[in-house]
């Protein structure tokens, strides 16, 4: 059995579930385990879970639901926010159907949409599962390589290299110079992102397109 496993059954029974929880994270495990994903993954959900900040969550078996579906659907082709509000609407249908409070709902349908454009948030939990979703963006060098390797193996397949540089360039040029976490367990990343995200800009895309 693995970790990822063990953890979705103690939640399944925090949340006061019946049923076989194996059933639902076998769906899970499948959507996370699509051949056209990299980053996007199993691995990325128990780095997610591994993070000893999560400690700090007001309501975790919220934030932890939450982390479980924020990328269940994940279409590198989707319009900006699409690939969120379908997943959030699959926990929202889901967790009905497993009888979770709809006001429970809410909150995690709105915490998965924020990761869309993660935007500053005033809510404590939602900020921290925003944070744990980036703190790739903040690892040593080699670590964020690999990262922007697998980003890149996403998307390239499917809408080309050339489409997929102007894309990602945009999107890390909006990060340039912004306080991209926001709260106190992640703030020792800020400067290691930014050193990150200037090697990509500067170096790692250049390359690639120089390549192409």
């Amino acid at each position: 059995m693995s970790n990822l496993r063990q953890q979705w059954e103690f939640l399944w029974h925090q949340l006061g579930l019946t049923g076989d929880p194996a059933v639902l994270y076998g769906i899970i495990e499948q959507c996370y385990s699509q051949p056209h994903r990299r980053h996007h993954t199993l691995r990325h959900l128990r780095e997610g879970l591994a993070e000893p900040a999560l400690i700090s969550a007001l309501e975790p078996n919220l934030v932890e639901w939450v982390w479980f579906f924020h990328d269940i659907i994940y279409d590198p082709l989707a319009q900006p926010g699409v690939n969120e509000r379908a997943s959030a609407g699959l926990s929202y249908q889901i967790g009905l159907m497993l009888g979770l409070a709809p006001d429970f709902l809410r909150r995690a349908s709105i915490m998965i949409e924020a990761s869309a454009q993660h935007t500053p948030s005033d809510d404590p939990d939602t900020q921290l599962m925003l944070d744990v979703d980036m703190a790739i963006v903040g690892r040593p060098p080699l670590q964020y390589e690999v990262y922007a390797h697998h980003i890149m193996d996403e998307f390239v397949p499917i809408i080309g290299l050339a489409r997929y540089v102007r894309g990602r360039r945009q999107f890390l040029q909006e990060l340039v110079g912004r306080r991209i976490f926001q709260t106190e367990s992640f703030g020792h990343l800020e400067k290691p992102a930014q050193d990150n995200i200037k090697w990509e800009l500067e170096y790692f895309l250049p390359r690639k397109r120089d390549n192409e």
